[in-house]
């Protein structure tokens, strides 16, 4: 495609058609350039469930970051399936303990 149309898609060196420029935004509108960037979050995020997702994965995200920190879960210092296993359940049921006076006051 020639210059200057319209729906000219980016060129693939960075430069934007200038040698010592990267893609820019001036350099894009001064070529007509529509710049086309894939956003599968836009469909997501609209839904009603998504925020609750999002909720539910912030608490799941801190359980395993305050067992991994906390209770030294980060790296184990136990052999075998079960040992590491006994150990991890150990761990959550600590952090459950932790969580319960939160969640005592919480609801009561």
């Amino acid at each position: 495609m020639a210059q200057g149309q319209r729906g000219q898609p980016a060129s693939g060196d960075g430069a934007g058609g200038r040698p010592d420029c990267r893609i820019c935004a001036r350099c894009l509108h001064e070529r007509r350039t529509t710049v086309h960037i894939h956003t599968p979050f836009r469909r997501t995020t609209r839904l009603g469930g998504y925020v609750t997702t999002q909720r539910v994965r912030k608490r799941i995200e801190e359980a395993f970051g305050w067992i991994k920190t906390v209770a030294g879960q980060d790296k184990t210092k136990f052999r075998g399936c079960n040992r590491v296993g006994w150990a991890f359940i150990f761990a959550a049921a600590a952090y459950n303990l932790v969580r319960l006076p939160k969640l005592v006051t919480e609801t009561g």
